[in-house]
């Protein structure tokens, strides 16, 4: 018998969508539609029994390879699901999602689409920090949700994909029906290291549209559909057509989103200010504060995520090392990371940003500084800066990431961030000599401002020829960096 095909890439939808943009997305306060053939009931031999069935229907419907890989990730997840402390419920309700998109001959998305979907259900549940921004839409809200959704009731996460492609609509927990659009992006069916998965579309889309209906707007998500890099590709139509960018989520908005895909309240969001905390959202003003805060919300295992400025660091280099750059298309910088852990014994916080799998380590002094404005940390930047030469010893790199936020904020001229940038430089040659390249930080600082210097403006960087001679000298005798 020869194998089926393997699923690794969408097949479009031009049979069905001809449409260069979205069909309508219309909604409807009903009782949640009689399940059709395709949507099976939980099976009453409990996690075994679920276990069973969606392993055989992986080894009928994909090729050897992705049943193997498929199979794989079930072990992971299950081995996740125990550090985590998921219930075997929860492991059964994702299991048969998986199936449901395994097993379904005929639904809204095309059966191989289908058969897609529930591999990276499955890739997703074993490991939540695949949800991905892209390339195509400012994203990091939604991706937060998908992410700790996934990661604490991975069922309902799947159960939203399976719903959305097999019936091309997802009822919500308090009963309201949202249509789904499940024509795959061109960023889905041309996939690459930084793309987003086609099951975090569908999450993300219907998340949104399934929040804003929930909270009374009247405005509906939408995805383009075309080749797009610049970070434009999503936008709104409200009721009476008129179409508006989307240039990221609120607050109000994830809280909404969450609510109508859990029906729980438990979500919390951290910010900083001044304004008065909730039960959902805390403001944190301190870095004890932010320490405090997210030690007692890890006790209690509640989800979090952190609203931050993705010009500060360590989040300014992740984003650029990712390739997609920190900045929102629209000049936006804030962005949403989902809290994974806190060691109460280093202080350490895990946190997972959805430009890329890993799991990040942050200090609650840096992340607390990222939660303000770029442009709010540059007079301690300063002064601490001053402070240090004072002790003989420079903090340069803490002076150049000063230059590159002031410049990314408009306050300098590419001239003057040109002309301050070699004569920070000659500071710290005067105060290191040959040694200036040492220090790892300081290396890494300036060869990231020298880079962005070449590629974010259009004037070239000049640099001294002290600079020229000394660098040059240092990437001679290190010819691995």
């Amino acid at each position: 018998m020869t194998p089926p095909a393997s699923p690794t890439r969408l097949q479009g939808h031009a049979a069905r969508h001809d449409a260069p943009h979205p069909v309508e997305v219309a909604f409807t306060k009903d009782n949640p539609s009689p399940p059709s053939m395709d949507l099976l009931t939980p099976h009453a031999g409990g996690l075994d029994q679920s276990r069973n069935a969606v392993t055989e229907a992986a080894d009928k419907a994909l090729s050897t390879d992705q049943a193997a890989e498929f199979k794989a990730n079930m072990k992971q997840f299950e081995e996740r699901a125990k550090t985590d402390h998921l219930s075997n419920e929860e492991i059964q309700s994702t299991y048969e999602a998986a199936e449901r998109l395994l097993a379904a001959e005929n639904g809204a998305a095309t059966t191989h689409n289908m058969r897609l979907l529930a591999t990276q259900v499955m890739s997703e549940a074993a490991n939540p920090n695949k949800a991905r921004t892209g390339k195509a839409t400012p994203s990091c809200g939604p991706v937060g949700l998908e992410s700790l959704t996934y990661q604490n009731h991975p069922g309902q996460a799947a159960d939203l994909v399976a719903q959305a492609a097999i019936t091309g609509k997802f009822t919500t927990a308090h009963g309201y029906s949202v249509q789904a659009d499940i024509t795959p992006t061109y960023e889905s069916m041309h996939p690459d290291e930084h793309s987003q998965l086609y099951s975090s579309q569908i999450f993300q889309s219907v998340a949104l549209n399934a929040g804003l209906k929930e909270s009374g707007d009247d405005r509906t998500f939408h995805m383009q559909y075309g080749e797009i890099t610049d970070g434009k590709g999503s936008f709104y139509v409200d009721s009476q057509g008129h179409q508006t960018p989307f240039e990221g989520t609120y607050p109000d908005e994830m809280l909404n989103s969450y609510n109508a895909i859990t029906g729980k309240d438990d979500l919390t969001l951290i910010l900083a200010g001044n304004g008065e905390s909730t039960n959902n959202i805390k403001f944190v003003n301190s870095p004890e504060e932010m320490q405090k805060t997210v030690a007692d919300l890890e006790a209690k295992g509640t989800p979090t995520l952190v609203e931050l400025d993705a010009r500060n660091q360590p989040f300014w280099k992740q984003a650029d090392g990712s390739d997609l750059g920190p900045a929102d298309p629209y000049g936006n910088y804030a962005h949403w990371i989902n809290l994974k852990g806190y060691d109460a014994n280093t202080g350490s916080i895990a946190y997972h940003n959805g430009w890329d799998d890993d799991t990040h380590q942050i200090s609650s002094t840096d992340l607390f500084r990222s939660t303000r404005s770029a442009d709010q940390n540059l007079p301690d930047m300063s002064r601490d800066f001053v402070d240090s030469l004072k002790n003989k010893n420079g903090n340069y790199a803490e002076a150049l990431e000063a230059l590159r936020i002031r410049s990314e904020s408009g306050r300098i001229s590419d001239y003057d961030l040109n002309r301050l940038m070699n004569r920070d430089i000659a500071g710290l040659i005067a105060q290191r000599g040959e040694h200036w390249l040492d220090d790892e930080t300081t290396r890494r600082t300036i060869f990231e401002m020298t880079n962005y210097l070449f590629q974010k403006h259009s004037k070239e960087f000049k640099p001294s020829r002290q600079f020229q001679q000394y660098y040059n000298n240092w990437l001679a005798a290190h010819p691995d960096e």
